[in-house]
């Protein structure tokens, strides 16, 4: 089985750009066409584990299970692998770890169509219970009011049947065992990968950051047709954002051989030796397909949009005076000469 690695970013800061450049690498396999957030996404792989395996209570058990089959069937999660598939896998994840499955109540939020029926089923039964006197309840009343719960508390088969779990789905989405390097694009939060590690067999991280003049600028003038999902609102909300996005709790990623940190203009303005430093990473030397995918002069376009935009003269000297260590030394490096335009995304998507 080959290494996996992911490439990881903080939104819009170049974590494609590792994508592109290891397609041109023989020997690798690239899922880079959407973003693996199964494990990180809020009520994914991550808060189901720590529901079950740490808060260690019922409720919290049923709730999280349920928002899991939620998540992972809701359409807009995992757009690009068959729903069905998706599905049956997540089916049989679960009743690995399920301890206990029955027809209860429990204080979970279910679907509110769903509870809307069912309260509105169990007043009309228990008005009609009481008018008619009747004793024994049917259970049908029983029926209209509760709903399937399943429950799992601390099963010690979690981790292994997770890992199992999310080796299914790569199988899903084409996973090549035989390439000595697969690289997943967003499996990891880029602020703690290691929360995530866990759930793979000794994977690596590539983090990708990006000046932070850059990413401000580039969400205020580029992304607003795209959905603002930077908050550019002021300068004062993205500088909090910003430091926030970076925020871990865990000092010791900053020390580990299996994670490499580097910034989005390396690749641009250092080319060679930010090539060697992710080949080195990687383990790979066969650069077979040198510019095919990734062409730093097109990258050029993303760089130095602090230059570019006038008018914004007093933010950028706020951002340089509150996140100075977010600030790339362009003056240390020889300028390259651009060539296209401003874009989002993959290189290889522009074609």
């Amino acid at each position: 089985m080959g290494q996996i690695i992911g490439t990881c970013g903080y939104g819009s800061t170049g974590s494609s750009a590792i994508c592109d450049l290891l397609k041109e690498f023989e020997d690798v396999q690239v899922i880079g066409d959407f973003e693996f957030s199964l494990i990180y996404y809020p009520d994914g792989l991550q808060d189901l584990d720590w529901h079950i395996n740490k808060k260690c209570a019922k409720v919290y058990s049923s709730l999280s299970i349920d928002r899991f089959r939620r998540l992972t069937s809701s359409r807009g999660f995992f757009r690009s692998i068959n729903k069905s598939k998706l599905n049956n896998l997540t089916d049989e994840f679960l009743d690995k770890i399920i301890q206990i499955k029955y027809h209860g109540l429990g204080g979970e939020d279910r679907d509110k169509l769903e509870w809307f029926f069912r309260r509105g089923a169990s007043i009309a039964m228990s008005k009609l219970i009481k008018k008619l006197k009747i004793k024994k309840v049917p259970e049908l009343f029983f029926y209209l009011i509760c709903h399937k719960r399943e429950i799992s508390v601390c099963p010690e088969n979690f981790i292994q049947a997770a890992k199992e779990y999310v080796s299914a789905i790569l199988d899903v989405v084409g996973y090549n065992e035989q390439k000595k390097v697969t690289l997943l694009n967003q499996p990891f939060a880029g602020n703690n990968p290691l929360l995530g590690f866990k759930y793979f067999n000794e994977p690596k991280a590539i983090i990708v950051d990006r000046d932070a003049r850059d990413c401000y600028l580039f969400g205020k003038m580029f992304l607003r047709n795209r959905g603002i999902y930077i908050p550019v609102d002021t300068v004062e909300n993205f500088i909090k954002w910003y430091k926030a996005m970076r925020t871990c709790p865990d000092k010791t990623i900053y020390e580990r051989n299996d994670i490499l940190f580097m910034n989005f203009e390396e690749l641009v303005y250092d080319y060679e030796n930010a090539v060697k430093k992710v080949a080195d990473f990687c383990e790979l030397d066969k650069w077979v397909n040198k510019g095919e995918f990734f062409k730093p002069n097109w990258s050029r376009n993303n760089t130095k949009l602090f230059l570019k935009y006038k008018g914004f003269e007093e933010d950028i000297a706020k951002i340089e005076k509150e996140l100075p260590e977010y600030i790339f030394p362009f003056e240390n490096y020889q300028d390259i000469e651009a060539v296209g335009e401003m874009f989002f995304g993959s290189q290889s998507r522009r074609g």
